[in-house]
């Protein structure tokens, strides 16, 4: 084991859980609700956010590249974007990791069929 200490996005959450019936047995009893728009949160998660973004939208603009050159079409990039936005969001919200689109596994996709 090391000795570092780092803090992470959960050193900055402060809400308390709601007691909602659909929470009970979901999640742990100690779990807390990030305080979204208190500063320290946004300083911690805003900078990652955009790095990921800008990433993300790099894979994807080079997974819809090599799809079009192996398929001789031409895609509606703004509409594949636009909507990995909204389902990254949307899973975000919900907990999830957000997705990108990956060349080699559309060109291997592809080759099969």
């Amino acid at each position: 084991g090391t000795d570092w200490v780092a803090p992470t996005v959960g050193d900055y959450c402060t809400s308390e859980l709601p007691t909602w019936t659909f929470w009970r047995g979901i999640l742990h009893s100690s779990y807390t609700l990030p305080s979204l728009f208190e500063w320290n949160t946004l300083r911690a998660v805003i900078p990652a956010g955009f790095s990921l973004f800008g990433i993300a939208l790099l894979e994807t603009m080079v997974a819809i590249n090599v799809v079009d050159n192996y398929t001789d079409t031409d895609s509606e990039q703004d509409r594949v974007f636009y909507g990995q936005g909204v389902a990254n969001l949307a899973g975000g919200l919900m907990g999830g990791m957000g997705v990108t689109g990956l060349a080699h596994t559309s060109l291997h996709s592809l080759r099969m069929g």
